[in-house]
């Protein structure tokens, strides 16, 4: 099943609050990346069907970006909004992992880790904001 990025940005952010850890938005974004290719490389689908965009600062979903700008370089506060979230349980259970994964690392780490990947270095042109295929993503980390 392919998911809505800003349910699953939301639910990264319920997930980091009840497992104790703070994100901001630029960690939120790399969290993002790496669970697309989670699901790339382990499931053959996509995690989410918005894409991603080459940015200086590394890989970046606009949308989620945009809904979460207001808090800066700030901790995203976790807000209840009752909604439940439809995650399939396998899915789940895989998105925690790479959550948890990602969550031992700052927002700067991710940043160079994702600055050292293919997938990133041949999309990004600055201030072109180009997208970053889910085709380069899945054969960047399928080789790894």
């Amino acid at each position: 099943m392919t998911y809505d990025a800003l349910d699953i940005a939301a639910y990264v952010v319920q997930h980091c609050h009840e497992t104790g850890t703070t994100v901001s938005n630029l960690k939120l974004q790399k969290i993002l990346y790496f669970l697309q290719a989670e699901f790339l490389v382990n499931k053959d689908e996509c995690c989410f069907f918005q894409h991603i965009e080459a940015w200086s600062f590394g890989p970046v979903v606009p949308e989620v970006y945009h809904e979460y700008k207001i808090y800066g370089g700030a901790a995203i506060p976790y807000v209840e909004d009752n909604s439940a979230f439809w995650l399939e349980e396998s899915d789940k259970k895989r998105i925690n992992r790479m959550i948890d994964k990602c969550s031992k690392y700052s927002a700067s780490d991710l940043v160079q880790i994702t600055h050292r990947q293919s997938p990133w270095i041949e999309a990004y042109k600055p201030h072109a904001n180009k997208e970053i295929t889910t085709s380069s993503i899945r054969n960047f980390f399928k080789k790894d």
